[in-house]
Order: C-alpha cells, then sequence, then structure tokens
C-alpha cells in the first residue's frame, strides 16, 4: 500500500466511474418530500415511537448542555 503525500495527492485526480462502465446505474435524485411520502407507510405504525425519540433526543441534547453549564465554574 503506498501512502500519498501532500506533493503527491495535487497529481492525483480522482477518477469516477462513466455510466456506462458502472455495474449499478445511477440513482435518480428524490426530493426530501418524495422520500417521506415513500417511508411514511412504513413508519406510521411507529409514528408514537418516532415522536418520543425526537423529543427524547432533544432532551438528552439538552440535557448535556445543561450539564456543561452547571459545572463549568467547579471546573474552572
Amino acid at each position: 500500500m503506498v501512502d500519498a503525500t501532500p506533493a503527491d495527492s495535487a497529481h492525483i485526480k480522482p477518477v469516477a466511474p462513466a455510466a456506462e462502465d458502472s455495474p449499478v446505474p445511477l440513482a435518480a435524485a428524490v426530493s426530501s418530500a418524495d422520500a417521506f411520502r415513500r417511508f411514511w407507510p412504513w413508519a406510521r405504525p411507529d409514528r408514537y415511537r418516532l415522536a418520543a425519540s425526537v423529543v427524547l433526543l432533544i432532551a438528552g441534547s439538552a440535557g448535556e448542555v445543561a450539564s456543561v453549564w452547571l459545572f463549568k465554574n467547579p471546573v474552572d
């Protein structure tokens, strides 16, 4: 395995496979709204769990911020 140094990396050009050379065809761009519409029928039975997980995610982040704020003076 050869490691590229910064001097060597200037000469290396990324090569993307052409569409006809790729074994997997390129996927079409999908908007967020379309992805949500496709995902929602499977997620509908768990919508309350999804909402609870978002609330807990926000509460956990707020708890981390509060702990840093509470301990900033004793640590300093």
